[in-house]
């Protein structure tokens, strides 16, 4: 699990779907789904719920999401630090 990974989820999130967390990062689409993937099976849970109107957060995802926060908040902190 990466900072890359954690700041492209709640990018996500904050756009509501994978194409435009894409166009905001400089991605591809498949790029973003392929990372939000590997996030998945690096939790051993579905975060993400997909469908044509967009992404939301699973219930696991719900559960996980305020520690994502936290932990992409201090993988920045240490990056800036460092």
């Amino acid at each position: 699990m990466d900072q890359r990974k954690l700041r492209t989820l709640l990018t996500t999130l904050r756009t509501g779907s994978c194409s435009k967390a894409a166009l905001e990062l400089g991605f591809t689409q498949s790029a973003v789904t392929q990372m939000m993937s590997a996030l998945e099976n690096e939790l051993g849970c579905k975060i993400l719920a997909r469908s044509h109107s967009g992404v939301r957060l699973t219930p696991d995802g719900e559960a996980l999401y305020p520690l994502i926060v936290e932990a992409e908040a201090a993988l920045a902190r240490l990056s800036n630090q460092a």
